[in-house]
């Protein structure tokens, strides 16, 4: 898999729903479990490719080959001398890309190379490995092994009831209201991951940081000191099953959300000893919550179940240290900046680099983030734009032959919102960041999500020039974020940077790197606007006009179709061919893409698009006025030869200083549609334009050209006036008639 592509299983998933997802409900207990309770482990959480085979049983302990050819010892866990073994031990770490898919070639042993029961928690994506092992009274030592392996090694059976075990699944679809049907679809479906936890209490999936449904099981045993009745409550988004000993305690059932008080309980008498416990639970949309609470007996309201409950405190999360290699790195992820419109956000990550010898502290340290950027800091922090598998390289500077070391990361969105009270990352600091980036390094998804972090900042020059930097030094382009960059770009050097100049020759640029023949016609049928309406070149406006002609738009396009006969009809009223203009604006009509409204909806469409921006022009809304005023121009292409649009996009120029653009639109509505009740406004504004550019005897012209033309235009005296004072300013020259 490349390292820099984004893996393509994952939906997207919009920001704002992101930021609303539900929240855990406030009964007495959540105030109790605090938000420490919610940061599960001591570090990012990541997600598994499926489902993993996990080594669970086996026979009794067997000796491994510890020096032998046939494996190759990675990494050492010491537990320190002096310091109670836990019972458990639960670690994470990179493989250097040495470990299978399912970890199936990871054992471990103890100081004497016995096996030790062992499970893989999570193997992936990437080069990730969450394991969990148990422990041998007075035994410090601990090898994890894998690599180089003849046959898997079978983990001696697991034993400890020590902790509560999360484990989420894919979404299956079940009868969210029986706990049998909730089951069923747990047990079949892929697995994402599972970690101890301390206790029952999600927002989310932790092993899957997205929006999408999925399933979850928390198993552990309870240690029971006191007897008595115990009350159980569980708040949930959408389906809960609290089971102690296999028996239902508390159901929560069906679709619904999380709720602000106790009202989901139930309650059993537990002796004292061990018990089993279960939570079942099932988020059926884009949002999760998942709380389970107790009140034991003499206790006055309900409480957090503590881990001590499960003896979570036996279990200890430490580091696996490699052997092989004197440096390596974890990742940490910070926080992310959603981008608008269901985008995928910008994240930010860090990078800390250990040193496993002593030897090696000193070492220089290069980057590579594996998304064509890279850096020099001991631990650097990097924005990426984009989720997605990463191939990270740590290089030591000057360090010995075979000291670089690389993994596939999963660079994904951080597990836990931001809470009320806490800072949440802003796109500012994000951009200052990326604003560094070389944009022709970056994949085509990165590009598009920095000229969308640009945009977005209010920092149209950059977001232009990130564009102009990034598509124009590929050899080709063939994904549609290149396309949807293209349009982006364009749009900002047409209308926001007002470059048309620019803008023709990016599309120009485009055109010849974008690989499909629609997408090449989809750039030169905009160039050609751009040369006809923005620059009023006719010539290179035909040219790029019968290239995207030649290469044959699809049917199912008629977006591109409609448009590419609109602006033939423009380029034949600008040459003064009316049945030809009139033809082309009809193909244009035939072809556009307006939903399927009635002849009452299209009309009501229609007068809300014109209004619309008229108000905008009034109110000197410019930018507005013209997003209206070019959206109706695609859903009705045929109102350019009524008029009323035609008149309202020359005033708009007119109001940009752009007086030769409102000239010519004044000329091609004439040339069409001599008879429209808007003829004499645009040419009163015509002569208007002129006079501005200081073409008197044209302004002049156009003033008389009222006058003779429209006789009974209301303009007539407006036109008048305006001509006795050209008049008056400038007396003709030669003799005056009788």
């Amino acid at each position: 898999m490349p390292a820099n592509r984004a893996d393509t299983r994952r939906p997207q998933h919009r920001p704002s729903e992101r930021r609303s997802r539900s929240t855990a409900p406030r009964f007495t207990v959540l105030v109790q479990i605090g938000l420490a309770t919610i940061s599960l482990f001591g570090w990012s959480s990541v997600v598994t490719s499926g489902s993993l085979k996990a080594q669970d049983t086996g026979n009794h302990a067997r000796k491994s080959q510890p020096d032998g050819p046939e494996s190759i010892e990675q990494r050492r866990i010491q537990i320190p001398q002096g310091s109670t073994v836990p019972a458990v031990v639960m670690t994470e770490f990179y493989t250097h890309g040495e470990l299978d898919e399912n970890g199936e070639n990871l054992f471990v042993t103890d100081s004497r190379h016995e096996l030790v029961p062992w499970r893989v928690l999570q193997a992936g994506p990437g080069d990730h490995c969450r394991i969990a092992f148990q422990t041998r009274s007075r035994e410090h030592l601990y090898r994890l092994e894998y690599g180089k392996t003849s046959e898997p090694r079978k983990s001696p059976a697991w034993t400890a009831s020590t902790g509560l075990l999360l484990e989420t699944h894919h979404w299956k679809d079940c009868n969210l209201k029986r706990l049998d049907s909730v089951d069923e679809a747990f047990r079949t479906s892929p697995r994402y991951g599972r970690a101890f936890v301390p206790a029952v209490f999600h927002r989310e999936n932790p092993f899957w940081p997205g929006s999408e449904p999925f399933l979850s099981e928390y198993r552990g045993t309870l240690r029971i000191a006191r007897p008595g009745l115990f009350r159980f409550f569980t708040s949930s988004q959408d389906a809960s099953f609290l089971l102690i000993d296999g028996q239902l305690v508390v159901a929560a059932p069906g679709r619904h959300g999380p709720v602000g008080d106790a009202r989901f309980q139930g309650q059993v008498n537990l002796t004292s000893g061990l018990h089993a416990f279960r939570y079942v639970h099932a988020a059926a949309g884009d949002s999760a919550c998942m709380v389970a609470a107790w009140q034991p007996p003499g206790v006055s309201k309900p409480e957090r179940i503590p881990p001590e409950a499960f003896d979570s405190q036996a279990i200890a999360r430490l580091r696996a240290v490699g052997v092989k290699h004197a440096r390596e790195f974890t990742m940490e992820i910070l926080g992310e900046v959603p981008l608008p419109d269901e985008n995928p956000p910008l994240i930010r990550a860090r990078f800390h680099q250990i040193a496993n010898h002593v030897t090696a502290s000193h070492a220089r340290v290069h980057w590579d983030f594996g998304d064509g950027q890279t850096g020099t800091q001991t631990d650097p922090i990097h924005v990426y734009l984009h989720p997605g598998l990463y191939l990270v390289k740590m290089q030591m500077v000057g360090g010995p032959p075979g000291s670089a070391i690389e993994d596939r990361v999963l660079i994904h969105r951080p597990a836990l919102p931001v809470e009320a009270g806490e800072s949440a990352d802003d796109l500012t600091s994000y951009v200052a960041v990326v604003a560094k980036y070389d944009p022709a390094k970056l994949d085509a998804t990165g590009l598009l999500q920095l000229v969308r972090a640009f945009e977005q900042a209010d920092l149209p020059a950059r977001a232009a020039k990130a564009g102009q930097e990034g598509i124009p030094g590929r050899t080709a382009a063939h994904s549609e974020s290149e396309r949807a960059t293209v349009r982006i770009v364009s749009g900002l050097l047409r209308d926001r940077l007002d470059d048309p100049e620019a803008a023709l020759n990016f599309l120009q640029k485009a055109a010849a790197i974008l690989g499909p023949e629609s997408w090449k016609a989809e750039c030169e049928v905009e160039a050609a606007d751009i040369a006809l309406n923005d620059l009023l070149r006719t010539g290179s406006a035909k040219t790029l006009l019968d290239s995207a002609t030649a290469r044959r738009l699809p049917v199912g396009d008629p977006i591109s179709t409609s448009r590419l006969n609109r602006v033939w009809g423009d380029w034949y009223a600008r040459k003064g061919d009316r049945p030809s203009a009139r033809a082309a604006y009809a193909r244009a009509m035939a072809s556009a893409p307006v939903p399927g409204r009635s002849a009452i909806e299209q009309d009501a469409w229609r007068g809300a698009l014109s209004r619309s921006t008229e108000v905008f022009l009034r109110d000197r809304s410019l930018d507005r006025a013209r997003t209206e005023w070019r959206r109706w121009q695609d859903e009705f292409p045929m109102d350019r030869i009524e008029g009323y649009l035609t008149f309202l996009q020359a005033s708009y120029w007119a109001a940009r200083q752009k007086y030769p653009r409102a000239i010519a639109l004044a000329g091609d509505l004439l040339t069409i549609n001599p008879d429209s009740p808007y003829a004499d406004r645009l040419v009163l504004l015509a002569g208007e334009c002129e006079e501005k550019l200081g073409e008197v005897a044209r302004a002049r012209a156009r003033f008389q050209a009222l006058l003779t033309d429209y006789p009974g235009s209301p303009l007539v005296g407006d036109a008048r006036q305006r001509l006795a004072r050209l008049t008056a300013a400038r007396p003709e020259v030669g003799p005056k008639n009788p």
